[in-house]
């Protein structure tokens, strides 16, 4: 074992102990049951579905967890993370949608039910053609105060009427209630009820928690500063993908870019992004019309999304391809263990290499992260750290297979980043002789700011302070591309987003949602598991021979980088050199 091997170890451990002792502050997470089986769920609105008039013996279903996001800020930054916490236990924030659907039945239901305190409201959608009664308003009102009490458990006369409506249609007669009252006595927050009856049926009866207005426009405002630096560094960031594309097709003209791999690399892209939308079923069911056929609305949901898809698709095609002639002029080629791994040539000793490097670094990359996190939210004043779970946390949590779902979504981000940052850019920085710092601190700098709009990244305030940890991650990533190769950075980056985004499956209740986070986990390790499980396979086979390619030698490049060594003649390109494997 390398030296540089041992202390990438010793980090690991350092670095991961760091991590795991730090995240709870960092990612602090309510004390509800975010994680209730569907089935649960969809038992609970059953017995609620006299509340609508609807027989749902007969509809499908689908649950997913929801959130107001701007009433858990206010709250937050109105009374405190602590108190905030205890009152989510009966106040309206996180709450489980649930959604009955029935084929060429227009009329859909839908149930809010509080991880705590029960069924919080539902709702169902009521044509303007329908027949229906002609209620007066105190019979509506009458009907309301009956129908909350049985099924909510409210009475309506600790409530403050705030509005009333009616509308009248050819064929019955509909009323609109508005309830409010304080949240707690003293307290300017304020719990709101919205009740609809559409003749005699009381359609919708929802709860929800008043944000102040106030708050809402001083987000507004105070968030444009950190869009416009996002905005501005995506841009940047698509400014390399043109040159990428550019110097791709430089390198074409010239022999020295092979098409199968960045192809291969742009497959999985696509095929990741198309699989992370079949997984989200709550969302496909959302979208689904009942009036059409339900395979037709996910094909067409499939088929819109990949409009988008084509955009990261294209860049990782043109970024493979722009790094491969890079590569081919440069003494050392640091895509050989990524072209090996695209093609599932996992066998290979350089693949397992990376796996199991790119997984330790994977625990340093996130210990960085959670602890220059954490000195600077304990030095910072005004500092603020959110509850969670926010963000991308709802892709594992709205998944039929969150551990499939959450390995493809986030191996794609890995692929698009890391190899627009480190291995295009870091390798044409190299090749245009600004040095091996440049190389790894101005990608780093642009990765940053890019991060800088996603406020699930703590801290949620100052928004600029989310902007460091992301840095020194990506100078760390630079360094480990300069030190090893692209794939190694592609599998870290992998491997820390996968430790943070499992942080609500691994601490849930269930020992199978634990389990299958652990697997999720895994997952950059499956190449080191494949390429080790070989060499035992020929081991066995052929105990006698003597193995060409020993697992335990490290077949790691050793020329030098352009800039570093001004005499050092690069290697001679061919005309007709189109082939997908550049020499070792």
């Amino acid at each position: 074992m390398k030296k540089s091997d041992l202390a990438l170890m010793v980090a690991a451990l350092l670095f991961g102990a760091g991590f795991l002792a730090v995240i709870p502050r960092l990612w602090p997470m309510p004390e509800l049951p975010l994680d209730t089986p569907a089935r649960t769920l969809e038992a609970m609105s059953r017995e609620h579905q006299s509340a609508m008039d609807m027989d749902l013996s007969r509809h499908l279903s689908s649950a997913s967890l929801t959130l107001d996001e701007s009433a858990l800020s206010w709250l937050e930054r109105d009374l405190g993370q602590q108190q905030a916490k205890k009152l989510l236990e009966n106040l309206p924030v996180y709450l489980h949608e649930v959604q009955f659907k029935r084929r060429n039945d227009p009329t859909v239901g839908t149930f809010w039910i509080h991880p705590r305190q029960g069924l919080s409201g539902w709702r169902r959608t009521v044509e303007d053609d329908e027949p229906g009664e002609s209620l007066d308003s105190a019979a509506a009102a009458s009907l309301v105060s009956k129908v909350v009490h049985q099924h909510l458990g409210q009475e309506l006369s600790g409530w403050e009427l705030r509005r009333w409506e009616r509308k009248r249609l050819e064929s019955r007669t509909d009323h609109s209630f508005v309830y409010e009252r304080a949240m707690e006595s003293g307290s300017d927050a304020r719990l709101r009820l919205s009740v609809s009856v559409a003749g005699s049926v009381v359609r919708e009866a929802r709860q929800v928690l008043v944000t102040p207005p106030a708050f809402l426009r001083e987000q507004r405002k105070s968030g444009f500063k950190e869009q416009f630096v996002q905005t501005f560094a995506f841009a940047l960031f698509a400014s390399l993908g043109v040159a990428a594309f550019l110097y791709k097709l430089w390198g074409l003209r010239r022999g020295m870019v092979g098409l199968a791999v960045p192809a291969i690399g742009a497959a999985v892209v696509v095929a990741s992004l198309a699989l992370s939308r079949v997984l989200r079923s709550g969302k496909l069911f959302d979208l689904w019309d009942p009036l059409s056929p339900q395979w037709m609305s996910a094909v067409k949901v499939l088929l819109q999304g990949s409009i988008n898809d084509m955009l990261a698709a294209l860049m990782v095609f043109s970024f493979l391809g722009a790094a491969d002639a890079l590569d081919r002029e440069a003494p050392r080629h640091r895509g050989i263990a990524l072209r090996n791994f695209l093609r599932l040539r996992w066998i290979h000793v350089d693949v397992g290499h990376a796996s199991i490097r790119g997984y330790l670094l994977g625990w340093v990359a996130g210990g960085v992260l959670a602890l220059s996190t954490w000195a600077l939210t304990s030095t910072l004043p005004g500092a603020l750290i959110e509850i969670q779970p926010r963000g991308f946390f709802f892709h594992g949590i709205n998944s039929s297979l969150p551990t499939l779902l959450l390995g493809a979504f986030f191996l794609q981000i890995a692929l698009v980043e890391e190899l627009g940052y480190r291995h295009f850019a870091g390798n044409a920085i190299l090749r245009l002789g600004a040095g091996r710092w440049a190389a790894v601190i101005l990608p780093a700098l642009i990765y940053g700011a890019v991060h800088s709009g996603l406020d699930f990244l703590p801290p949620a305030e100052p928004w600029w302070a989310r902007i460091i940890p992301i840095t020194l991650v990506g100078l760390l990533w630079g360094l480990a591309f300069l030190k090893w190769d692209a794939l190694t950075v592609v599998l870290s980056h992998w491997a820390c987003d996968l430790f943070l985004f499992n942080r609500t499956r691994l601490f849930s209740e269930d020992p199978w949602v634990r389990l299958s986070a652990a697997v999720c986990l895994a997952l950059p390790l499956v190449p080191a598991f494949v390429s080790i499980g070989w060499k035992l396979w020929l081991q066995w086979r052929a105990p006698a021979e003597p193995e060409a390619e020993p697992w335990e030698e490290d077949p790691d490049f050793s020329g030098a980088d352009p800039g570093t060594e001004p005499d050092l003649p690069v290697q001679a390109s061919s005309e007709t050199d189109a082939t997908d494997e550049p020499p070792r």
